[in-house]
């Protein structure tokens, strides 16, 4: 082979390389592109859970490029573990025909080629925790994209548990924060059941938080785990914080901290912040100590002393300036979020005099000591709390914080306890029943204001009776039990607490209940509660005789010798209607059941009868006293006591016909002189006679007492009563009180008697449920169980949480995916306790049924419950 061949294929050999080594940098220009690929919470991906992204290719080079790409999978990925082992392939779980199709990309052209979805699986089961890299590839031969993942397993709280966080307010819960202030965020777990529970299984979890424009961060307060929370309280896990002064532009500022594992139910913060202008302070740090909080712990209602000083750990001097008389600014914050204590309140006592400090490479210098009273305003200990301080230092772009704990005391919450205002608290007396030495009362206490109202008692419930006679011959006290044996007792809105069958033992005169008696009855308890009551036993004094056997003619005088009257008290409930007669007005009390009494006195000077009120009264009969205009009505009551009056909503009021009859119709009967003293004169010797036999004299008095006894014992009115319960307890069984007093429409104390002759006559039984009695009929066995004791038929209130939670449920039920817990507490504008607390009764009752999607529970009605909505006024939205 000559020279010029040896050339020749030289050349040739060079051009094919160049050529090579050109297609090669060509195709290493075309990468793979991904996007939509986040972490779950910010930091890590769990298995389970889909993550979806968007692939494309992107020609990076200056020359077009052309590229090959399989139409039917046009991209795929690996998952490698940290040995560099393929732990899942998509090819080997997808069929893909074996074809090929050219594109030409332009320079910076990009090529989509299509959405992955992946749930961090290898097809059977979740993978391992850990670190993985996730490498994606568009097209054929293309550079890949690689993607560092840190997966963990799915977390979940134990039943009843919730996460809950709070951001603690900046001073003077001012809504701006400037570059001298810290953001401190408080995490707890809360137990919304019944029972303890101990965290177990979260020994991985944390708390994550993320603000404006800086990498979401762990806060190492991990999620409790091996705590056990006591039921309806938290475990607080502990503070985080954040010096504002790393914030370097002014704005709205956004914050949020959140479980691992469920950023969608972050908690969140909004404000605006302002840069301020400080010296250079780089170097300068805040101490803070605190001989009282040596430990962490403070006894509420004590003196906590503050030594702030300032170290300068930077390389030269530094000058700072302060307020002589206010060199430091304080606030504390309890882990609910609240504002306990700020100096910046009393602010107006800062002089102004501004005084400069030099502070020395590597030394300290106290600037301040203060100590502030772990009391509220009234002189109360704090309540008992993990707590934080905030130290901030005048003009200085300078801050720290302390948290620590207060340790609540019993003296503390009795002071806080009666702090409470009684004004909507009513402590009534229901029913009263005589006894032959005695009485027998019903007691409530209910809360008729708007807010909770707690009772926290002394020892156990107890009740202290005293009783004195208005002739102060003698006094005696008592003490009984209430069958409550909680330390408190909380009422929300329309709660009661009802004391049963209290035997009160009246006292004696001349072995003689007769007579005024004083009654005091004490609810020992923090607030004390207090009711007076004066209840009379009239007796009419018999005038002698000279002669058993001698009897005055005149017939007012005629009177069985110690015979004693006593006069008997009764609840009576109506409606008020004036009636105008001929000669006057009367006014008229309408009962439930549409008799009609007059009134003819009353005891009471707070009486103030209103046409159409509605009230209960304690009286007694004066049928003897009714005037003549109003003597049309038989039946007339004196009111010895006003129980309550009201005015009804939108209620009928009960009128008499009587005040629209024409005077026309009103006949007047004139009985002839002559006749009455002819028939006085016969009765009166028919009395005479009567009276001084003495068999005809025995036989009939016994005859009238026991026809007055029939007639006394039938309460046809109460047997209908009664029976309404009954039969509403055999359609309802396990109704509490409350249920029954709104269904049926009595008052408490009519209810409360009806109640207990039932119980008595053994028609009914009673069972307590946590602070509420429920009743069942005797047709239900006593001896079930809790849980296999019938579940009263549910008809929430529209307007009731639980009737709104069922609504917005009803009105959402087409959406694509049905409402979380978390979406359920946003729209009602609720707590997340409250929320789950009610959709835990709202599925007990089986009207909802959740579903687990994804890490989350989504709620949907049954068809109970559709049903109920289709068959009950409820408001639609529709």
């Amino acid at each position: 082979m000559g020279q010029r061949q040896h050339s020749l294929i030289l050349a040739l050999t060079l051009i094919f390389t160049l050529i090579g080594s050109v297609q090669g940098e060509t195709q290493q220009e075309v990468i793979t592109q991904t996007e939509g690929l986040e972490p779950h919470d910010g930091l890590y991906y769990f298995a389970g859970t889909t993550s979806t992204f968007q692939i494309s290719i992107k020609n990076t080079g200056l020359d077009d490029v052309s590229i090959e790409i399989n139409p039917s999978c046009m991209a795929t990925f690996q998952i490698i573990n940290q040995n560099s082992e393929i732990v899942y392939d998509l090819e080997d779980h997808r069929l893909c025909p074996n074809q090929k199709r050219g594109e030409t990309l332009t320079p910076a052209e990009i090529l989509d080629v299509g959405e992955i979805s992946y749930d961090w699986t290898d097809g059977d089961e979740i993978l391992p925790e850990g670190v993985y890299i996730i490498h994606i590839i568009g097209g054929i031969e293309t550079i890949p994209s690689e993607i560092e993942i840190n997966l963990k397993h799915p977390l979940n709280l134990p039943s009843n548990l919730y996460f809950e966080a709070d951001f603690a307010p900046f001073s003077m819960n001012s809504e701006t924060s400037t570059s001298n202030d810290v953001l401190i965020m408080g995490a707890k777990i809360y137990n919304s059941g019944l029972e303890d529970v101990t965290i177990t299984g979260l020994e991985s979890c944390d708390v994550l938080w993320s603000i404006t424009n800086q990498p979401t961060s762990l806060s190492n307060l991990g999620c409790g785990n091996g705590a056990t929370i006591p039921a309806g309280e938290s475990h607080h896990l502990g503070w985080i914080s954040y010096s504002l002064s790393e914030i370097d532009v002014s704005g709205i500022l956004s914050s949020s901290i959140w479980m691992m594992g469920y950023k969608e139910d972050a908690t969140s913060k909004d404000w605006n912040h302002v840069i301020g202008t400080f010296e250079d302070t780089s170097g300068l740090s805040v101490i803070v100590n605190s001989i009282s909080l040596r430990d962490g712990v403070a006894p509420t209602g004590t003196e906590i002393d503050f030594d702030i000083s300032i170290r300068n750990d930077g390389l030269i001097a530094k000058t700072i300036e302060y307020d002589i008389s206010c060199p430091s600014s304080i606030y504390i914050v309890n882990e609910m979020g609240a504002l306990i204590h700020d100096d910046a309140w009393n602010n107006g006592d800062c002089l102004g005099q501004i005084e400069t400090m030099k502070i020395q490479p590597s030394s300290t210098i106290s600037l301040h000591d203060t100590s502030i009273s772990a009391s509220y305003d009234e002189g109360c200990g704090w309540h008992g709390s993990q707590m934080v301080a905030i130290i901030k230092i005048s003009n200085q772009g300078m801050s720290s914080f302390l948290p620590f704990e207060i340790q609540d005391g019993l003296a503390a919450k009795q002071c806080r306890a009666n702090l409470q205002s009684t004004d909507n608290i009513d402590f009534i007396i229901d029913t009263l029943e005589e006894t032959e030495n005695g009485i027998i009362v019903d007691l409530s206490v209910t809360n008729v204001g708007n807010e909770d109202f707690t009772l926290m008692w002394q020892d156990d419930c107890v009740i202290r009776s005293n009783v004195m006679r208005n002739d102060g011959s003698a006094t005696s006290s008592s003490t009984t039990a209430c069958d409550i044996f909680d330390s408190y007792s909380t009422l929300k809105t329309g709660d009661s607490i009802n004391i049963l069958n209290l035997p009160i033992e009246l006292l004696l005169n001349d072995e003689s209940v007769a007579g005024t008696h004083f009654i005091q009855f004490n609810l020992r308890s923090y607030p004390p509660l207090e009711i007076e009551y004066t209840h009379n036993i009239a007796m009419l004094d018999n005038e002698d005789s000279s002669s058993e056997e001698t009897i005055e003619s005149n017939d007012e005088d005629v009177q069985t010798e110690n015979q004693e009257e006593l006069r008997i008290y009764t609840l009576l409930e109506g409606t008020w209607n004036h009636v105008r007669t001929d000669t006057g007005g009367c006014w008229i009390l309408t009962t439930p059941t549409g008799d009609e009494t007059v009134l003819v006195g009353s005891d009471d000077v707070t009486l103030n009868p209103v046409t159409g009120d509605q009230g209960g009264y304690r009286t007694y009969i004066g049928n003897s006293d009714i005037p003549e205009h109003c003597s049309e009505w038989n039946s007339g009551f004196i009111v010895h006591e006003v129980i309550d009056q009201w005015t009804p909503e939108n209620d009928v009021v009960v009128t008499s016909e009587v005040e629209s009859e024409s005077t026309d119709n009103i006949v007047e009967l004139v009985i002839p002189a002559t006749a009455v003293v002819v028939s006085t004169s016969l009765l009166s010797l028919c009395l005479v006679f009567v009276l001084n036999t003495e068999w005809i004299r025995i036989a009939a008095l016994n005859g009238g007492l026991a026809l007055i006894g029939m007639v006394r014992r039938r309460d046809y009115d109460g047997e209908f009563q009664r029976g309404r319960v009954v039969g509403y307890l055999v359609a309802n069984p396990g109704v509490h009180f409350r249920a029954l007093l709104g269904a049926l429409k009595m008052s408490n104390g009519q209810l409360a008697h009806h109640l207990k002759v039932l119980e008595d006559q053994e028609l009914l039984w009673r069972r307590r449920d946590g602070r509420m009695m429920r009743y069942y009929p005797s047709t239900v066995d006593q001896l079930l169980d809790g849980e296999n004791l019938p579940v009263p038929l549910l008809t929430p209130d529209p307007n009731s949480l639980q009737g709104r939670i069922l609504n917005l449920l009803d009105a959402t039920g087409n959406d694509i995916v049905n409402l979380s817990q978390k979406e359920l507490s946003d729209r009602l504008e609720s707590s997340q306790q409250l929320i789950s607390h009610h959709l835990k009764t709202l599925e007990g009752y089986g009207l909802i049924e959740r579903d687990k999607v994804g890490l989350r529970y989504r709620y949907r009605l049954t068809r109970e419950a559709i049903f109920l909505l289709e068959s009950t006024d409820f408001p639609q939205d529709r």
